[in-house]
Parts: structure tokens; C-alpha cells; sequence
């Protein structure tokens, strides 16, 4: 901008600028790659999970029942996710170690918490065929809170439980395998489960021969489990469907 001095002539007027570059703000923060892009994408929508979350929750004080949380997380979601801590090793759903790493490496534990809980309400439902999608409610009320809590305490971070956890699920024994391979797809009564996306086990009539090639090759839908569980894992299981259907 120019302006006419006492003498006559021109004289150019300082503008102040930015003190950062063209809109005021650091140069680096003018143009964002595609992955902080996604970072501050994720950030909002976890926030907005999370109050939503903290909504629903008014006036209730009480403490999620964290061991209530890990039973229920290893019965109803263990055949479908990987959570290490659990001893969960499902390949249906996504792997929940890998999942939220990045948020727990981050201190977002509470998000983890609220997106957990927000997919039990509203699972996605795009997997072929639509038995496989998640069940809306798989758990309800307190129980999913609880479950939620301890997917949010735990997913994504190393080592094992301890205290009171440590002593829930993660047995040799053929129905404890089955519970958390095979209980949140498959009713069992001896084993309390009540899965509906595979067949009501109390009513097969495989022999254990058959059982033993169904969980290791897997087939219609059913993920196969040679590889992930030991051929002695695989016969305990399937031995422990015919003694008790």
C-alpha cells in the first residue's frame, strides 16, 4: 500500500503480516498429511462417542464389574476377536490389540471405552453372509458397560491381567477352550453359551472325527482354527461336545 509524503512522492506504507505464514497459523499446520488428516477425524468422532457416552451414564456412580466384563468379553466376543489379555483368538471380527494400539499408545483408554461400547449398541453390519455381522445388544445395560470397561482397560496393551482377572478364563480343559473359541457362536448348555451365528451345538450329530475337521478347517462361515489352536486343543474341544450334547 502506498501513500504521498510531504515531498510529493510515494512512499510505501508497512503492513503488518501474519507473524506464522499466509493465514496466521504455524507452517506446518497449513497443509496436513492424509494420516494427521485421520488422526483429527478419529480425535473428533471419539470425542463426540465419549460424550454421548458419558451422557447416557448420569446418575449412575457405581464402578464397572471389570471381572464381569472379562467373562462376559470371552463368552460372547472371544470366537470373533483377538484380544490378547483375554486369550481370545477369533478372526471374524477385527483384532482388537491392533485395533486400538494406536489409540492406547496415545493414553485414549476412555475412547477406546466409549467406541467399544457404542459398537455393541450399533455393529456394522457388512460381512457376507449377514449371519457373520455382529449381533446388536450382543450384551445389554450393565453388562455391556462392563464389557466395554474392560475391553477399554485392556485392548492394545502388553502383558497379561493380574489380581482377580488373571484368574478368569485362559484354561486347558475342554470346556474352558470352547468358551472362548467357540461359546458367542454356538449354544451349548453344559457350557452356559448361547451363540446364534453357528449351529445349537446341543443338537449335532457330528461324531468327534467329523467335529475335529470341522473346527480345524473351518468352512461355512466358520473360521478355521488349525494354526491357532494346537491339534490337542482342537481334540479337548470336540471331545467336549460329545460328552456333554
Amino acid at each position: 500500500m502506498s501513500a504521498v509524503g510531504d515531498d510529493g512522492h510515494k512512499q510505501m506504507k508497512h503492513v503488518p503480516q501474519p507473524p506464522h505464514g499466509r493465514l496466521g497459523f504455524p507452517p506446518q499446520m497449513q497443509t496436513r498429511p492424509s494420516k494427521q488428516l485421520k488422526s483429527i477425524k478419529f480425535l473428533a468422532l471419539a470425542t463426540v462417542v465419549a460424550a454421548s457416552v458419558a451422557a447416557s451414564g448420569c446418575g449412575n456412580d457405581s464402578k464397572p464389574d471389570l471381572a464381569n466384563g472379562k467373562t462376559l468379553f470371552i463368552e460372547k466376543c472371544g470366537a470373533c476377536h483377538v484380544m490378547a489379555r483375554a486369550g481370545t483368538v477369533g478372526t471374524i471380527g477385527p483384532d482388537l490389540d491392533d485395533a486400538f494400539r494406536r489409540a492406547r499408545i496415545d493414553g485414549m483408554g476412555d475412547t477406546i471405552e466409549g467406541v467399544t461400547l457404542e459398537q455393541i449398541k450399533f455393529p456394522s453390519q457388512k460381512l457376507t453372509p449377514a449371519s457373520l455381522n455382529m449381533p446388536a445388544d450382543i450384551v445389554e445395560g450393565m453388562d455391556a458397560r462392563d464389557v466395554a470397561a474392560y475391553v477399554g482397560l485392556v485392548a492394545g496393551l502388553p502383558g497379561k491381567d493380574t489380581g482377580e482377572l488373571a484368574d478368569i478364563g485362559g484354561g486347558d480343559d475342554g470346556m474352558s477352550l470352547f468358551k472362548t473359541n467357540c461359546g458367542s457362536c454356538h449354544v451349548l448348555a453344559d457350557a452356559g453359551t448361547a451363540g446364534t451365528v453357528g449351529p445349537n451345538l446341543d443338537m449335532s450329530k457330528l461324531d468327534v472325527k467329523a467335529m475335529i475337521a470341522q473346527i480345524a478347517n473351518g468352512g461355512n462361515g466358520m473360521p478355521a482354527f488349525e494354526g491357532t489352536l494346537s491339534e490337542d486343543q482342537i481334540k479337548m474341544i470336540a471331545e467336549y461336545i460329545d460328552e456333554v450334547r
